[in-house]
């Protein structure tokens, strides 16, 4: 707008003349832009009253629809100390028993205390460990190997004698297993990743440095030391070579290396199975229709294959020929030991076949390896009959002491008899979620021997309480919405009352400006025709007679109904009230007829309830489908509304250039007139100087 200066030679107040001649023309303006506003306000008022009515028809109507929203089931549990319960909606009604005879157990090692005086830190190295009073330390340049099973997964962790604690653990935690060093109390603890037996772990010695690190670690169990677990090669059997005096005796040596060798043949027979179908493509294979490296993969395949066997074959027959030339062998073991050589000779046809397939190919079935099997197995042992004797003999090499296990294991329980395992003390049986929390008492023994456990009762049924409560919870949400819709469309008239202007605004505190726009604010849907079809569709809905199982139902079957119009509070008289609702003073006292037909006949009420609602969303869905005035999803005519609300956008843009033209005109004429006085003045001054 260009800057004017008016008046100066008139001394007339042209602005504010200007202003009065225009005020029809910005009355017109003010009053589209007050419309706006209200209209503002109503698509404000239909939004909110929209998401309200869309997450009525999200949380109850599209759940209740279904029978399975009211199946809800109570247990009770005759001792909650052994098991929590729950039921899902398809567990058996009745009693049922349980009794939990093992709870599932994470795998745990604590290790063996590593000094008393807090002297070994997370720095603290595998050499430093191993070196404490004793003479067999590990070097910083020893390899160190330890077996991990997490699971059933295999890794091997390879350090050194620098390799401090903290690498130990981190290499603890890359195999998947929990692990830290408290240097506070001075132990190292490790547990599975996951419950249960097959989760479980182990940390063995994959070499003669491997068993001095778990030793001087303090992650020796004590049950290593014993026969038959998972460590026992490496410790007491090689202890059991050694005399009374604590020096090797090299008979007993040599016997354990014999049995040890024999083990070791047996797996390698293992590849069998891999070498005959090796042997098969050799023999099947044709050599002009395989090029020479396809001869050359074939042939290296089966070599290695081929070595291992055949050193096998040559131990295991000595093995078992001295085994079943000896007296005093069961039945049992005779039998053992005549299927293992059967094996051998098995295993030496395979071989056999293997060089006439290498002929073929003209080529020369090589030497097998010269080294003995026995020869390299009594090396690696008497390594470790040295390391198995000193960690079991050794006070400083066990100056740690020994670590303390909590073995892995499923949880168990039986339910009506049957049992089931569980890999965590959760189980899921029949619709019954059953938690483990503690095992049952053994009360004595059967027949057999086995332990006979307390058994503990489960009871299910139909939870009446909750079922009710669905049913009361939906008519609360649907009578605070009936309510706040019957009081928007009743609302008082704001027939006076228009939103405020700036300078009206001025004029009032913040409170009464609050106080005097949400008079308009709660009228805007007054009467409001789309709101009107909605309550319609709402009432008439719940009106409704519904058939169930040969038998007609309504509302008032079950002891729902309206108050009576004189009895009914303001916006109230939609509303519906349960007989004999203990938190709604006005019907409390009836009968409870609902929740006494949920106790007596539960289909009839869950057929008639998910009729009743599955009617009232098939007019929802019909009333939220799009048209020419409304998007989808939206309850009233949203199009149209934002059409005014542009149309408004427009008039009041076309007002505003009408009254610029307007007020550029008067101020034109103001300025001619104060241009033609500007003249006058000047020639009567002229007038004056001539007669002065």
């Amino acid at each position: 707008m260009a800057m004017r200066i008016t008046g100066l030679v008139s001394g007339m107040d042209t602005d504010s003349m200007v202003q009065e001649l225009v005020k029809a023309s910005s009355a017109k303006k003010e009053k589209l832009e007050k419309a706006q506003t209200k209209l503002e306000w109503k698509q404000e008022a239909w939004q909110d009253l929209n998401t309200k009515l869309l997450s009525f028809f999200t949380k109850q109507l599209d759940n209740l629809k279904y029978a399975s929203a009211y199946k809800k089931k109570k247990t009770t549990v005759s001792d909650e100390t052994i098991a929590s319960v729950t039921a899902n909606a398809d567990a058996v009604d009745g009693t049922q028993t349980l009794a939990v005879k093992r709870l599932a157990k994470t795998g745990y090692l604590t290790g063996g205390r590593l000094s008393d005086d807090k002297s070994v830190t997370a720095s603290t190295t595998l050499g430093e460990l191993s070196a404490r009073g004793s003479d067999g330390t590990i070097g910083d340049d020893d390899k160190v190997v330890l077996q991990i099973r997490n699971g059933e997964k295999m890794s091997t962790l390879e350090l050194s004698g620098s390799s401090t604690i903290n690498d130990v653990i981190k290499g603890l935690k890359s195999a998947g297993l929990t692990a830290s060093f408290d240097e506070t109390n001075q132990r190292i603890f490790v547990s599975a990743g996951a419950s249960g037996k097959a989760g479980d772990f182990s940390i063995n010695a994959g070499n003669v440095n491997g068993l001095n690190a778990l030793s001087s670690l303090g992650l020796l169990e004590e049950s290593d030391l014993k026969e038959g677990s998972a460590t026992y090669d490496r410790y007491q059997y090689w202890e059991d070579a050694y005399d009374e005096f604590g020096a090797l005796d090299e008979e007993k040596f040599k016997e354990k290396v014999k049995e040890t060798t024999a083990q070791k043949a047996t797996e390698l027979l293992g590849n069998l199975d891999d070498l005959e179908a090796k042997v098969t493509e050799l023999q099947n294979a044709k050599s002009k229709q395989n090029s020479a490296e396809g001869r050359s993969k074939n042939y290296l395949d089966a070599d290695a294959a081929i070595r291992e066997l055949s050193d096998a074959i040559n131990v295991l027959r000595d093995y078992y020929d001295s085994v079943l030339a000896s007296d005093g062998l069961t039945e049992d073991e005779r039998a053992a030991a005549q299927a293992g050589r059967d094996r051998v000779t098995q295993s030496s046809e395979v071989a056999s076949a293997a060089v006439d397939a290498y002929s073929e190919y003209g080529m020369v079935m090589p030497t097998v390896a010269s080294y003995s099997l026995e020869r390299q197995i009594e090396d690696e042992s008497r390594e470790y009959a040295e390391a198995a004797h000193k960690a079991l003999t050794d006070p400083q090499v066990k100056a740690s002491g020994t670590a303390v296990r909590i073995q892995g294991q499923d949880a168990l329980i039986s339910v009506n008899g049957a049992e089931f395992e569980s890999d965590t003390n959760n189980f899921v049986v029949n619709g019954l979620t059953i938690t483990a929390t503690a095992e049952s008492a053994v009360t004595g023994a059967d027949a057999e021997g086995n332990p006979v456990y307390a058994e503990t009762m489960i009871t299910t049924s139909d939870d009446i309480d909750a079922i009710y409560d669905v049913i009361k919870n939906f008519f609360k949400e649907y009578n605070d919405l009936i309510k706040e819709m019957d009081t928007l469309y009743n609302a008082d008239s704001a027939k006076g009352y228009e939103p405020l202007t700036d300078e009206e605004k001025d004029a009032l505190s913040d409170k009464e400006i609050e106080k005097w726009e949400q008079k308009i604010k709660d009228s805007v849907l007054r009467k409001d025709s789309d709101l009107n079809s909605l309550i319609s569709m709402f009432k008439t809905s719940m009106l409704g007679s519904y058939t169930v199982n040969g038998q007609k139902y309504s509302l008032s079957s079950f002891g729902i109904n309206t108050m009576s119009y004189f009895l009914s509070g303001e916006n109230e008289k939609g509303m519906y009230h349960i007989d004999g609702d203990a938190d709604d003073s006005s019907t409390a006292g009836n009968a409870d007829k609902l929740k006494a037909m949920i106790a007596s006949d539960p289909d009839a009420v869950v057929g008639f309830f998910t009729s009743l609602i599955g009617g009232l969303q098939s007019k929802f869905n019909e009333a939220m489908q799009s048209t020419d005035y409304r998007s989808y999803q939206k309850l009233y005519d949203d199009k149209r509304l934002k059409n005014e609300y542009d149309a408004y956008t427009k008039k009041i843009a076309d007002q505003e250039t009408k009254l610029q033209k307007l007020e550029d005109r008067y101020y034109n004429q103001f300025s001619r007139m104060e241009s033609a006085l500007s003249k006058l003045n000047s020639q009567q001054s002229y007038l004056s100087s001539l007669f002065g």
